[in-house]
């Protein structure tokens, strides 16, 4: 290799789609979408779809570990990351709803 040059990527964007196809769906929808019988538009909006479902699984375990967390902050810039985590929490319900 020449100096300053970087490893090549074990996988890329595409390899790592097609993989979570298959772990959410199986091997034959990934053939399904593969050969065309299931739309592009369609499997992302299964894909996206899916992404929210687990999302809403663990939206509110990850809000109450995140505020109690801040709670315990006794600094001034408290109110800060406060209202990050309270601005993450809207934007997960948003995709867990299909709106992002």
């Amino acid at each position: 290799m020449a100096k300053g040059s970087s490893k090549p990527k074990k996988f890329d964007m595409v390899d790592a789609y097609v993989a979570e196809i298959m772990a959410r769906f199986g091997y034959e929808a990934y053939q399904a979408w593969n050969m065309g019988i299931i739309p592009d538009w369609r499997m992302r909006r299964l894909v996206e779809a899916e992404r929210g479902r687990e999302m809403r699984l663990i939206n509110n375990l990850e809000s109450v570990i995140t505020l109690t967390g801040i709670a315990g902050a006794t600094s001034k810039k408290a109110k800060e990351p406060i209202g990050r985590a309270i601005q993450q929490i809207k934007i997960n319900e948003k995709i867990t709803k299909g709106e992002a």
